[in-house]
């Protein structure tokens, strides 16, 4: 990726072109939103960049006023066929609604054939990208991956999708990103989130503060990437503080200071 010079989110995460899995873990309360709009803002800096958008928790309506604010619009992208989207849970109420209620896929009692299906569209979507010989760099963004478990999906089948999700990414144009929510004590969840930590290269935590709300700092920030050549990760926690049109990221214990800036 390019990291925007003026984004002090981009500049803190400094996302890598070799960095080619990114798992955002959202724990509890915290909303991990911001990382993945901030680094679309980063995607579409490169105009060949391709992106399928896989929505399980947020709309298409709030990627885009989010995108207005920060400084990308993404129905112009959608419209100009450098963003495709699925939507698996607006399927599913579409679904519902539907007359033959044999044909309702996201409530099939095969659950194993939901995420078949899901990657199936997502392969195809990325495969149609990849023919294009103008085409930069296609990323694959899924938010949130945990959602698949209120399906009633097994944690060994969202795993197994998980897994061919990755394997997309052996063709050196295809990136992914994949936000997991963390419920308190959901040991599924748990599972799902460890699996991808040890798959992915760069790794970004959200929190909230454990001492509860404060006005001057909004949450946790951890950055965890696995360098290269390099036998240890490093690891690195920030503070944060959301407002409408930026993020500000600060050391621990600095917030004052960079709140008068």
């Amino acid at each position: 990726m390019a990291t925007i010079n003026k984004n002090k989110l981009l500049n803190t995460l400094k996302p890598k072109s070799t960095e080619k899995v990114i798992t955002i873990r959202e724990n509890g309360l915290a909303d991990a939103n911001f990382i993945i709009t901030n680094l679309m803002l980063d995607i579409f800096s490169e105009k060949a960049n391709k992106m399928c958008l896989v929505i399980m928790h947020n709309t298409v309506g709030h990627y885009h006023n989010v995108g207005k604010r920060i400084g990308y619009d993404l129905l112009s992208k959608i419209r100009d066929g450098y963003v495709t989207t699925i939507e698996p849970l607006k399927s599913l109420y579409e679904q519902l609604g539907s007359a033959d209620a044999n044909d309702i896929t996201y409530l099939s009692a095969n659950k194993e054939d939901i995420v078949k299906r899901l990657f199936l569209d997502i392969k195809c979507k990325i495969d149609s990208f990849l023919k294009d010989e103008a085409v930069g760099k296609v990323y694959l963004i899924i938010d949130d991956v945990s959602h698949l478990l209120d399906l009633g999906i097994d944690v060994k089948y969202v795993i197994a999708f998980l897994k061919y999700c990755i394997a997309l990414t052996t063709n050196r144009q295809v990136y992914i990103i994949v936000n997991c929510h963390i419920s308190p004590s959901n040991i599924h969840d748990e599972i799902i989130s460890n699996s991808l930590t040890h798959v992915s290269d760069l790794n970004i935590e959200v929190s909230n503060l454990k001492t509860g709300v404060s006005r001057d700092v909004s949450g946790i920030l951890k950055v965890v990437r696995h360098e290269q050549n390099m036998p240890q990760l490093s690891e690195n926690i920030y503070h944060y503080k959301a407002y409408d049109r930026e993020i500000k990221v600060f050391a621990p214990g600095e917030s004052v200071f960079n709140l008068r800036k």
